[in-house]
């Protein structure tokens, strides 16, 4: 943890003093930085998942917690062909759970032209996959709502790109544009673990480079059973290379007027499905497709929907393993306000998470099968540029399957206030 605070701080301090002596008319710093005070009263069945257990919420049945956090960036251009951006995060969190320090991101990218409407661009270093429809303001914020969807809470806790970024784009017209790229990853071979033993969740937790996340204490994972060598530490989200395999990602997005983008990606981690000193790398495969369409010319109202389909498995397939497919996808409507001193929006998430293992129970003794859907409600008032608060209600029902036939009904309520100031 140290180790990757003081590379961050000696990034930050690096593009810190070179915005201070910067001349050229191409260079340009741009800084970011917010706080925020969080209150969660959680009213949903069981304990967290942040606990071990297969509670949807960050906080536990009838628990009231507190959540602080500090989220600070900056990004530096020096030319079009070269500028870096990173951003981290400090936090204090209910429960006491996980790393109080998580880095976001950190890369370099850039771009060349090739004519005067197509470029070649890259992106390299450690990023989130640029698919979100939700997430589009600076360090991966969202305007939207407080508590992320289903697809968006996955992202957070397991999934980041870490490598190589290549492609191109083309714009032309009056804000129409349309890219290609293809990535090489490394480092994600653990993404799939929670959606398979913990299934689904809605949070607004990123999950920090190298940082252990709990798992449930089902019966595979106890001594002497079928996946026991798997670490009591639970599972690294994202971090050291396991199997020595190269992933990969190819991403499209196409924008007309400045107001409507559609993305699709596919990723695969090309994961070979071994024990890894504690860790089992799952093949993890999916297609990711996204939505964002400001529906009036003063883009007022916006509609965005989700969707995510795809699979993911560890272990030999012809003795002990676990396979899932999942399909997750969501929809939310948001009006903001002419004066945009106001913002109100509405989602509807959808979960359903498929065992396939295709094992008796003696064998193979977990099941994660679930399905589940919620609907959230948020409202913002924005009374000047830096303050932000917030008030939202989520309510879902969630069926995970138990051994014994008798599924484990989880209700997941939840009212969130947040006040955040932007510097």
């Amino acid at each position: 943890m140290f180790r990757r605070l003081s590379v961050f701080w000696a990034v930050w301090l690096g593009l810190s003093f070179g915005g201070l002596f910067a001349q050229d008319a191409h260079n340009e710093t741009v800084w970011h930085a917010w706080v925020s005070a969080r209150g969660l009263a959680g009213d949903g069945d069981g304990r967290s998942w942040t606990r071990g257990d297969f509670g949807k919420l960050l906080v536990d049945e009838g628990q009231n917690g507190a959540f602080a956090e500090a989220r600070f960036g900056v990004e530096r251009q020096w030319h079009q062909a070269f500028g870096v951006s990173a951003w981290g995060l400090l936090r204090s969190e209910a429960n006491d759970f996980g790393d109080d320090w998580a880095l976001g991101e950190a890369f370099a990218r850039g771009a060349f032209p090739i004519s005067n409407a197509w470029r070649l661009r890259y992106k390299a270093g450690h990023f989130f996959p640029p698919s979100s429809a939700a997430h589009i303001d600076p360090m991966w914020s969202t305007p939207y709502t407080l508590t992320f969807s289903t697809i968006d809470s996955w992202i957070a806790e397991e999934v980041r790109h870490t490598g190589l970024e290549l492609g191109f784009d083309k714009e032309w017209g009056n804000q129409n544009s349309w890219l290609l790229t293809g990535s090489w990853l490394r480092g994600n071979d653990t993404q799939g673990t929670l959606l398979a033993w913990r299934g689904a969740s809605h949070g607004h937790r990123l999950s920090g480079y190298g940082e252990f996340l709990p798992l449930p204490a089902i019966p595979s994972l106890q001594p002497g059973n079928l996946f026991s060598l798997q670490t009591d530490r639970g599972t690294q989200a994202y971090g050291r290379e396991l199997d020595g395999n190269w992933g990969w990602s190819a991403r499209t997005a196409l924008e007309l007027g400045g107001r409507f983008l559609l993305q699709a990606l596919l990723s695969d981690n090309r994961a070979d499905r071994e024990l890894h000193n504690g860790q089992y790398a799952w093949e993890t495969r999916y297609q990711h497709l996204s939505l964002s369409w400001d529906l009036d010319p003063d883009r007022n109202w916006t509609l965005l929907a989700e969707w995510l389909d795809g699979a993911s498995g560890m272990g030999e397939r012809t003795g002990a393993h676990v396979q899932i497919d999942f399909q997750l996808w969501y929809g939310l409507l948001s009006l903001r306000s002419p004066d945009r001193h106001w913002r109100f929006s509405l989602r509807y998430d959808d979960v359903h998470i498929i065992d396939r293992d295709r094992l008796d129970t003696a064998f193979n003794p977990d099941a994660s099968d679930e399905r589940g859907d919620s609907l959230t409600a948020a409202i913002f008032w924005e009374p000047q540029r830096h303050w932000r608060l917030g008030l939202e209600w989520l309510d879902g029902d969630f069926t995970h399957a138990t051994l014994d036939q008798t599924p484990l009904n989880l209700h997941t309520g939840l009212i969130s206030v947040e006040a955040r100031y932007r510097f």
